[in-house]
């Protein structure tokens, strides 16, 4: 052994073919399906907004067609018929709602489901979390009004606009339609899905709080405390506010838990002494 060998002090060895291959691979897999989190967010919120207008559409083509109908009667109408008009009403808003929610629970799923695998850069995991997203949301989003309108008539005073009793039962609706659409989104990008349906629920219910409080001060005239709400603009106001902050909860709880993961497998560089 010469002097220049015995002092050369110790490197690390240069990985192998195949270590070098496999370490290629995983760097260009990680950097094609992990987005920054301005792209996840910007995908997310965009996908929320899109629904919310999408869903406002389908609402506002069927709405005059689902009004209640208008009792006719030549005089002061009997107990029946009073009976029947209020029956008619309840099962027109609550036909109404089930549309409402129906669809922008179908939209949610689907938009959110597609920007899940767009920001992981999968077609395949998108297309999953959009049908998945899809038919849950739009079967959910149906049945639960049939669920919370009843509690929502057993209480309701129609002398008073009751803001809490709004809170709960709207709060209700959106909990399942922002849950379902979070959930899509963790399937489509492949974050822990129970974590991303907790952020879409939380943000929703969010949504809801902020749009029945903007309603009161702003506009005390559109009954938005009532599940349909009297002008379009404060249907559209409330599909907004629903579906972007469960967009962003869902975005906010993929992004910690892809932090998290990446933070445990982060480890140190191997040498080699010899």
């Amino acid at each position: 052994m010469t002097s220049n060998e015995s002092d050369s002090p110790p490197g690390p060895v240069p990985p192998g073919p195949g270590e070098s291959a496999a370490a290629s691979f995983l760097e260009t897999t990680a950097g094609r399906r992990d987005a920054p989190p301005i792209r996840v967010w910007a995908l997310a919120l965009t996908a929320g907004l899109v629904a919310a207008f999408a869903s406002w559409l389908i609402g506002e083509a069927f709405h005059d067609r689902l009004r209640p109908r208008l009792l006719s009667t030549g005089g002061i109408p009997t107990v029946d018929e009073a009976r029947e008009s209020a029956n008619g009403i309840r099962a027109a808003v609550a036909l109404q709602s089930s549309l409402a929610i129906g669809s922008l629970g179908a939209a949610l799923g689907l938009a959110l489901g597609l920007a899940g695998g767009a920001a992981r850069r999968s077609a395949r995991s998108g297309m999953i979390g959009a049908i998945f997203g899809t038919i849950l949301g739009g079967v959910a989003g149906a049945l639960i009004p049939q669920v919370l309108l009843p509690l929502y008539f057993r209480f309701y005073d129609p002398d008073r606009d009751d803001l809490l009793l709004a809170i709960v039962i709207q709060g209700g609706l959106g909990a399942v339609v922002g849950a379902v659409g979070g959930a899509s989104f963790g399937i489509g990008n492949r974050s822990p899905v129970a974590r991303a349906l907790l952020g879409g629920l939380l943000g929703a219910v969010a949504g809801v709080v902020i749009y029945e409080v903007v309603g009161a001060l702003a506009f005390p005239l559109d009954q938005t405390t009532k599940p349909i709400s009297a002008t379009a603009g404060t249907r559209l106001l409330g599909r907004i506010m629903v579906a972007s902050l469960a967009a962003a909860g869902a975005a906010k709880s993929a992004g910690a838990a892809r932090i998290e993961q990446g933070g445990g497998k982060m480890s140190a560089p191997r040498t080699r002494v010899g």
